[in-house]
């Protein structure tokens, strides 16, 4: 038994070692106070396969040299995943357009950095999947043509193709927050385009049918509105993407339920609030992870990993407003009203007040 896990594991770290980024050679030095252990990359990439983007973060705090690995191991494992999409320009130039444009990626490839980020293209988890395609958030551009749009076609080689109202009703379930959706194909490669109907690009993300889904890549860093809890593979359902009506309690729509089974099939635990799951210990209206908090992007409770160095903190994408959410929904104790959830754009993104 003991001779089988070990040929296993020396297997793992020779699979790992050709699938490294070519960029990183040598060895890599973890630093714990006055101490340096170096180890090889492959080890440090099996190692790191077990863990959430979160638990790196935390362990980024001890040194600056380790916050500067992981930083490295997450713009890694988010170029690794962009660049199928981008071959003739590779991905810099398109993360160049997304700041011209200053639009976002969300949905499930943005979700996959927070629980499968290493140098490496593999993981260690139970629940192995990876993001077939592209969502990308743009703010209200009027009537000029999408930039992002333009670039997929002219520089891309993509081509445009048409979506059924329906199906995009149900897909980007989001009332008032989305103008409109375009979907570009190359290939086995989808890419759709949302635009926001407001002059946020990320304001959208929030109305969508759960909190797993609440995180972005833009061309300055990764955001996640829920870390600790979509890292502990939990979320809740959003009642904004329920169908309201007069007559039965509100429920989700095809569309919403059809997502849901696919996050319940990665692994998700989806609940309506906390107090569902028999560990709970959360303060309702206090904790950052329950939805009769006031949240917004830039209070205690989110996660920002700049790709570079920031002289002052900033808002995590590019916008003068701060964007605050309110889930609501069925009270965690039973003993307060339920209420209507919001999504909302606030300016003053360097007033001290909202910085939490």
């Amino acid at each position: 038994m003991v001779r089988r896990c070990v040929t296993n594991a020396l297997y793992s770290l020779t699979s790992m070692r050709n699938q490294l980024d070519p960029s990183i050679v040598g060895t890599v030095s973890l630093t714990a106070g006055q101490s340096n252990l170096c180890l090889p990359p492959e080890i440090i990439a099996y190692v790191w396969s077990f863990l959430t983007l979160k638990e790196l973060v935390k362990f980024g705090r001890t040194s600056r040299s380790n916050y500067q690995l992981v930083r490295s191991a997450l713009k890694n494992t988010i170029f690794r995943l962009i660049a199928p999409f981008t071959p003739r320009k590779g991905v810099n130039e398109f993360l160049n357009m997304m700041r011209s444009e200053r639009a976002v990626i969300s949905g499930s490839m943005a979700l996959y950095p927070l629980v499968f980020c290493n140098f490496s293209g593999t993981n260690s988890s139970d629940v192995r999947w990876n993001p077939h395609d592209m969502d990308i958030y743009e703010p209200e551009i009027g009537e000029q043509k999408s930039g992002v749009l333009k670039y997929m076609v002219d520089e891309e080689g993509y081509r445009e193709c048409t979506m059924k109202p329906r199906m995009l009703r149900e897909q980007y379930y989001a009332p008032g927050c989305v103008r409109h959706v375009k979907r570009v194909v190359r290939g086995n490669h989808s890419v759709d385009v949302v635009t926001s109907a407001s002059s946020s690009a990320v304001s959208p993300i929030f109305s969508f049918h759960c909190t797993p889904v609440f995180n972005w890549i833009s061309s300055e860093g990764y955001f996640s509105a829920y870390p600790a809890l979509t890292c502990a593979y939990r979320g809740f359902l959003n009642p904004m993407a329920l169908c309201p009506s007069r007559f039965v309690p509100a429920l989700p729509s095809t569309g919403v339920r059809s997502c849901l089974e696919k996050y319940y099939n990665r692994g998700f635990d989806i609940r309506r609030n906390p107090s569902c799951w028999s560990d709970d210990t959360h303060k309702c209206t206090f904790s950052a992870d329950c939805p009769m908090s006031s949240r917004n992007v830039v209070d205690g409770g989110c996660m920002f990993v700049p790709f570079v160095d920031q002289v002052q903190k900033v808002v995590p994408y590019d916008s003068p407003y701060i964007l605050f959410w309110y889930l609501g929904g069925p009270s965690c104790d039973g003993r307060r009203r339920v209420c209507d959830g919001y999504v909302s754009l606030r300016a003053d993104a360097d007033d001290e007040r909202f910085i939490r």
